[in-house]
């Protein structure tokens, strides 16, 4: 259950800025430049591990549905298979969250003026 709630809040953490940064440089950019480094950033690194991550649970999971997988202790989980889904779940999600970030600082770097646009931190190293 705790890799469930880590996995869903992982692209809740994405929606809302709250990824972990060197905010040493980033803070001193530019909102242009930290839409670069954001899509640099998605496209290099989170992009293509959720889509590793995708491909190779495919199996995992579809073998697990198929023996119907249940835990091995006396009193342990029921449908341990279900459990298992949630891993392509929670990366699918992430993966769809990073489209979306994409596309914010795509608008941000075309001129689009929209204060929401500008993610949470930003709006918070802007008053600094």
């Amino acid at each position: 259950m705790f890799a469930a709630v880590f996995l869903f809040g992982a692209a809740y953490t994405m929606r809302e800025d709250g990824n972990v940064r060197v905010d040493v440089f980033y803070a001193r950019m530019t909102p242009r430049r930290r839409a670069i480094v954001d899509i640099f950033g998605t496209v290099v690194f989170v992009i293509p591990m959720c889509s590793l991550i995708l491909y190779s649970s495919y199996d995992f999971v579809s073998y697990s549905y198929q023996i119907q997988e249940i835990s091995g202790d006396p009193g342990g989980l029921p449908y341990r298979f279900v459990f298992r889904a949630l891993l392509p779940l929670g990366y699918f999600l992430v993966m769809i969250q990073s489209f979306a970030v994409i596309s914010r600082n795509v608008r941000l770097l075309a001129g689009d003026d929209d204060p929401s646009l500008m993610s949470t931190s930003s709006h918070h190293m802007e008053k600094l």
